[in-house]
């Protein structure tokens, strides 16, 4: 920190606390501590003209005008491109070798995993009765995108009709793109669930098996938890 370094403009000395840094263009870089501190002044952008107060009168300075013609350095257009388009990535030869060994895993779903040794079932605390909860009121733009996301999963076969004798609400979520998540409330079946018993895992120990690994990714699921 300089302490009270005087500097000059247009004849007017000031003399203000400084921080040296690289600077690669400009001499000295006056900050919002200066501005404060010869509050309240009269700024005119258009014009590049500053009234700032000075020795019990204003004193105006005037910045550097602009001549001549504008001339556009950089103009950058929104350009819409397809995936035909795209441009290739070149990616390490591990991670280009386990993308062309999972490459299945990045088609869209057209059906149900295969069932594997233990099935998931939902276990109910005993005497519980079935839920049935009436659908929620929505707008007639999310009915519409509630019964595509159904014709949908419905073809693609990760959905089935089913005639039980529960019903949960379906709710839809405003994703970052605009595009809406679909989810299901289940917190009245979750109510008369039995819960699971078993010991949660140390957060240290499980930071600790990552030790040496090299290479981490994270799935983004293309609709949560399907």
């Amino acid at each position: 920190m300089l302490r009270r370094v005087p500097w000059t403009v247009e004849g007017c000395t000031f003399y203000t606390d400084f921080r040296t840094l690289p600077l690669a263009s400009v001499d000295v870089v006056i900050g919002m501590d200066w501005l404060e501190s010869h509050s309240p002044m009269l700024v005119d952008w258009r014009h590049k003209l500053l009234m700032v107060p000075y020795e019990g009168s204003f004193q105006l300075l005037q910045g550097d005008v602009p001549t001549g013609q504008h001339r556009v350095l950089l103009h950058i257009e929104p350009v819409i491109e397809s995936a035909s388009s795209s441009s290739t990535v070149h990616l390490e030869p591990e991670v280009q070798e386990i993308l062309d060994q999972f490459q299945d895993l990045f088609q869209a779903p057209m059906a149900l995993t295969p069932s594997r040794a233990c099935d998931h079932e939902i276990p109910l605390i005993e005497g519980a009765q079935p839920i049935f909860i009436r659908p929620y009121r929505y707008l007639p733009k999310l009915k519409d995108e509630i019964e595509r996301q159904v014709q949908e999963m419905l073809s693609q076969g990760l959905i089935r009709h089913s005639s039980s004798s529960f019903s949960s609400p379906v709710l839809l979520v405003k994703k970052k793109d605009g595009a809406f998540r679909f989810c299901v409330d289940f917190r009245q079946l979750n109510a008369i669930t039995q819960k699971s018993k078993f010991p949660i895992p140390v957060f240290d120990q499980l930071m600790d098996e990552l030790s040496g690994a090299r290479w981490f990714s994270t799935l983004d699921l293309r609709a949560s938890f399907h």
